[in-house]
């Protein structure tokens, strides 16, 4: 992940958990929360909620990381970087998918290099990307 992407997550409050939820790991409803369009414009802020450094409003539950547990998320998404990487290979491997966009969906189970336990797969048709998911709860999950 490049710096500036890890930035960007840093600059979130620590209850801050997506804006598909109504409310916040705190819970604080966003909506409660959220500055006036008028606002927003004024302080040419990027975001409408206290939820973000760059943003405008505010919140009696807001708390930013401190740098100590920045520099701890960073190191476990490197980490998760990584495990997806050497899954992703083995997959690839496994699928004897060579890059090109697949004529069928693919799919499988690998080891998973994190737990060692088992790592279902699948590679789309449509695009080439890449699902993965181990047996073991949270353990390694993503899609691409």
């Amino acid at each position: 992940m490049r710096p500036n992407e890890m930035r960007k997550r840093a600059e979130r409050c620590v209850n801050f958990n997506g804006l598909m939820n109504d409310k916040c790991r705190a819970g604080v409803e966003y909506d409660s929360v959220r500055a006036a369009p008028d606002q927003i414009a004024a302080v040419g802020a990027r975001h409408g909620l206290p939820c973000f450094e760059d943003g405008c409003g505010s919140c009696a539950q807001q708390r930013f990381p401190t740098e100590a547990e920045r520099a701890q998320r960073e190191k476990e998404l490197l980490e998760f970087l990584g495990f997806m990487h050497t899954a992703r290979v083995a997959i690839r491997k496994h699928a004897g998918y060579t890059g090109k966009k697949p004529s069928h969906d693919m799919r499988g189970t690998v080891e998973c290099p994190k737990c060692r336990a088992r790592l279902g797969y699948s590679v789309s048709s449509y695009n080439g990307h890449i699902w993965g998911r181990c047996e073991t709860p949270n353990c390694l999950m993503w899609m691409e």
